[in-house]
């Protein structure tokens, strides 16, 4: 059996992507996208996270949308 991916994206406050991933574990890999941001990892789009969550005081499921689900790969 294949597993089923997903594809989501990061949105800034106006909307703008600004980051797209696929995975298939999306629980996961949410937890592991907060992560990087405590732990203060310098990718831009961990600069980015942390600026709209921090400054900009908005939630994570504000900036996080999945594109689609269930593909296979």
């Amino acid at each position: 059996m294949k597993k089923k991916h997903c594809i989501y994206a990061f949105k800034n406050e106006i909307g703008e992507v600004f980051y797209i991933g696929k995975t298939c574990r999306i629980k996961i890999r949410k937890k592991e996208h907060l992560r990087e941001v405590e732990k203060g990892n310098k990718l831009p789009k961990y600069n980015k996270l942390r600026k709209l969550l921090n400054e900009e005081g908005l939630l994570f499921e504000d900036i996080f949308s999945i594109i689609e689900e269930d593909l296979s790969c």
